[in-house]
């Protein structure tokens, strides 16, 4: 097992590591959540909170992949942190990620077929998000923060983490023009509910994330 991953799993779910500035990053995001539903954008909501129920599911995955291998994740977070989660997913990852499907949504022009720079609107912003996600996590990677141990999932090989963030990041553009207000109420709650499984399955029960 690598070096990086024996450290996130002595630091994993750690209480001794709880910092108190999370308490006002909790405010923020529930303040903006709030928010949005004060304006009745229950569209946007939902889209938030099934994309951080994705993530969720996604960052298990990630920890399967440490636990049947024996050897590493595809990415870790070992470094410090007031809340580790999973091997690779931290309590500040996760609160990005509870504001990232609605940090998209709010980015689209609401004509869909306006177009920058040539390019469909709702093509060139989620792409762009994707590779900006991407960025963000090459200068993690080297500030020692993000840990890539495998071949495939490390510079130069970054096309797998690239497609990682904008395959959903078009799913979402997509089903905040075509699904409808019931349906992504109903996504939502099945991936909120399908976390809250896996957790209890992975993380609570076998230990194996």
């Amino acid at each position: 097992m690598t070096e990086a991953s024996l450290k996130a799993l002595s630091n994993l779910r750690n209480p001794d590591q709880v910092q108190w500035y999370v308490i006002p990053l909790l405010a923020v995001v529930a303040y903006i959540y709030l928010s949005e539903i004060e304006r009745k954008n229950f569209s946007a909501v939902w889209l938030g909170v099934a994309t951080w129920a994705g993530e969720l599911i996604w960052e298990m995955g990630n920890g399967l992949v440490l636990h049947f291998s024996g050897t590493a994740p595809l990415w870790s977070t070992p470094g410090p942190t007031a809340f580790l989660i999973y091997a690779g997913l931290n309590i500040e990852i996760t609160l990005f990620f509870a504001l990232a499907g609605l940090l998209l949504v709010k980015c689209l022009p609401p004509d869909p077929n306006l177009k920058i720079l040539g390019i469909g609107n709702r093509i060139l912003l989620p792409i762009a998000g994707g590779l900006v996600s991407l960025l963000v996590e090459v200068i993690l990677n080297r500030c020692g923060l993000l840990i890539w141990d495998w071949w495939f999932w490390r510079w130069p090989h970054v096309y797998l983490i690239a497609a990682a963030y904008c395959a959903p990041a078009l799913l979402l553009a997509w089903a905040h023009d075509h699904a409808s207000l019931a349906s992504k109420r109903k996504w939502a709650l099945i991936l909120l509910g399908l976390a809250a499984v896996c957790h209890l399955g992975f993380a609570t029960i076998l230990g194996w994330v």
